[in-house]
C-alpha cells in the first residue's frame, strides 16, 4: 500500500480562466470554488484530467526585511494539500507548518498574499498555487543551507515557483 499516490486537492479550471501569472488580490470566490467544488485525487489523475489543476501551497518565509534563501536560490516551499488540510484555517496551518519546518523557527503574520495560475510554464501547467507568506522573529539563524537575503539581492531562482512568487517580497 505505500507505494500508491496519495490524494491531493483539485479544483475545476472553470474559476481561474480569466486569472493569469501572479495575481495579488485576493479573491473570495476563488477560496470558495477551492472549498466547495474541490476534490482529491492522485497528481496523476489530476494531471490527465485537462479539465482540472492540483491546488498547491507555497511559502515565502521572511525575516525583517530579508528572505530565506536556499543555496539554489530557492525562496518559495511548497506543500501538497492533501485530504486532512479542509477549510482555509486548515490551509494557514499547512503554511505556517510549512514555514517553520523550512525555517526551524516558529513562524507568525502568516497570510495568503497572492496566487499563481500559470498555462504557459510547463511545470506550473497543472497546479495552482496558493501563495503565502511567513514571517520569523529577528534575528532567528538562518538554518543549515540556507541563508537571510535581502530582497534587492536575491538570487535568480531556478525553480518555477520561487521566480514567479518573488514579487511578492515587495
Amino acid at each position: 500500500m505505500d507505494d500508491e499516490e496519495p490524494l491531493l486537492r483539485a479544483m475545476p479550471r472553470r474559476p481561474l480562466y480569466q486569472l493569469r501569472g501572479l495575481i495579488t488580490r485576493i479573491d473570495l470566490a476563488i477560496l470558495t470554488a477551492i472549498d466547495e467544488e474541490g476534490w482529491f485525487a492522485t497528481r496523476s489523475a489530476i494531471t490527465a484530467d485537462v479539465d482540472c489543476k492540483e491546488v498547491r501551497l507555497a511559502v515565502i518565509v521572511t525575516c525583517g526585511t530579508d528572505a530565506l534563501v536556499g543555496t539554489d536560490g530557492r525562496i518559495a516551499y511548497d506543500a501538497d494539500i492533501g485530504p486532512e488540510c479542509e477549510g482555509l484555517v486548515a490551509l494557514k496551518n499547512l503554511a505556517k507548518a510549512t514555514a517553520e519546518r523550512t525555517s526551524g523557527a516558529a513562524a507568525h503574520g502568516v497570510e495568503l498574499v497572492g496566487y499563481l495560475n500559470d498555462d504557459v510554464e510547463p511545470a506550473l501547467r497543472h497546479v495552482f498555487v496558493l501563495a503565502y507568506r511567513a514571517r520569523v522573529p529577528a534575528g532567528t539563524a538562518a538554518p543549515a543551507g540556507f541563508a537571510w537575503t535581502a530582497k534587492s539581492a536575491l538570487p535568480q531562482a531556478a525553480d518555477p515557483y520561487s521566480a514567479k512568487l518573488a514579487p511578492l517580497l515587495g
